[in-house]
């Protein structure tokens, strides 16, 4: 149970961070770009580097920034999952049902997160790189994928728990 307070108290603490900075920050930096940014400004987001030349690099931008608050409303979810895990209702219906829209939630913002680096590549510096090695994005996904198979898991426990509790 000690585990369970710690990594509630480390994602809390990263809560008290993310959302009333980078939430907020975000959403307006958003709004900012689309409609109203600077030219020569350099960004990095996600670990992809743009520059607002064009309409084009402000969407992209635009896009980075609303992947990163799926990111934040993702760890909104599993925040919510601890709850309950404090308050042991492991397999409660919630948490199956969470687990499998975080995972999905990481899936769709690491795919794009992606997609678009490889689009921004092609169009701003006109070459196609494939780099191996560790990448945020293709941790993003296999986080998501992770929470999906979660899903499953506690899904398949909870039928088997069922099972041995009308057994006895």
């Amino acid at each position: 149970m000690k585990k369970i307070n710690i990594l509630k108290a480390i994602i809390d603490f990263i809560w008290i961070i993310a959302v009333p900075i980078t939430a907020p920050v975000t959403f307006f930096f958003i709004l900012f770009i689309l409609f109203k940014g600077e030219k020569n400004i350099d960004f990095d987001i996600l670990g992809i580097e743009l520059n607002l030349q064009s309409f084009f690099a402000r969407v992209l931008i635009a896009l980075l920034g609303i992947c990163l608050l799926l990111q934040i409303y993702s760890l909104h979810i599993f925040r919510k999952v601890l709850r309950y895990f404090k308050n042991i209702k492991i397999f409660d219906e919630f948490v199956i049902q969470s687990f499998n829209k975080i995972g999905k939630i990481l899936i769709i913002s690491g795919v794009s997160s992606l997609i678009i680096g490889f689009i921004s590549r092609i169009y701003f510096h006109g070459q196609v790189t494939i780099s191996l090695g560790f990448q945020p994005y293709l941790l993003i996904i296999g986080l998501g994928l992770f929470f999906q198979i979660l899903s499953e898991i506690f899904k398949i426990a909870k039928q088997a728990k069922q099972e041995n509790d009308l057994t006895i």
